[in-house]
């Protein structure tokens, strides 16, 4: 074929009858609808760094706090309770407060804590009976909730302590309870002792 002198250049034909206007609208969405999902992707890998950082600060913060309430614990009972008494399970007292907050199963220093504590408890059990008016106190109608709730914090890390420990302690859980100077002993008498609390038939 020969040059026939025409320089215009021929209208290309979208096989699809689409035109030259569609197609480029087209694009335009198309790159709009993918920065649109980048933008989001962005955004939401940024939420989930900021919320990964609060929880890291608050893991930080609250294990800041306990170490500062187990060091004024310490301070005030003795490392192994041996300035507590009795009078400690009152509803008044820091004692159960403290180390209900600080209390962390896998800490050796705090599941020695714990341990004493509870013997100090089976104690006064042995030779008082009733544990009720220990941690209810004279004015047990107005601190009702609060005394059931540490009961059954004072419970629950008994167990953690001893499932956190079950490896080691897996040897002691079986022995009869004339072994009661073992751990897991002192620990399963002193839920047992919780658990059947009555507390005028509201603790449960």
């Amino acid at each position: 074929m020969f040059f026939s002198g025409d320089a215009s250049i021929r209208k290309r034909v979208d096989l699809g009858g689409r035109s030259s206007k569609e197609r480029d609208r087209q694009m335009l969405l198309d790159q709009t609808r993918l920065e649109r999902k980048r933008r989001l992707g962005l955004r939401q890998q940024s939420n989930a760094a900021v919320k990964i950082q609060k929880c890291f600060r608050g893991r930080k913060a609250v294990e800041m706090a306990r170490s500062k309430v187990r060091e004024q614990f310490c301070f005030t009972f003795g490392d192994h309770c041996q300035k507590a008494d009795w009078h400690c399970f009152g509803p008044d007292s820091e004692f159960l407060r403290q180390m209900l907050f600080f209390f962390t199963a896998n800490n050796n220093g705090d599941v020695s804590i714990l341990l004493e504590a509870c013997q100090m408890l089976l104690q006064y059990v042995r030779y008082n009976g009733s544990i009720v008016s220990l941690f209810a106190g004279l004015d047990y109608s107005s601190k009702h909730s609060l005394v059931v709730h540490r009961v059954k914090k004072f419970a629950y890390i008994c167990l953690q302590a001893i499932y956190q420990n079950r490896i080691h302690l897996k040897n002691q859980i079986l022995m009869p309870s004339k072994y009661s100077a073992m751990p897991t002993i002192i620990l399963l008498e002193t839920v047992a002792c919780l658990i059947i609390l009555n507390f005028h038939g509201s603790a449960k």
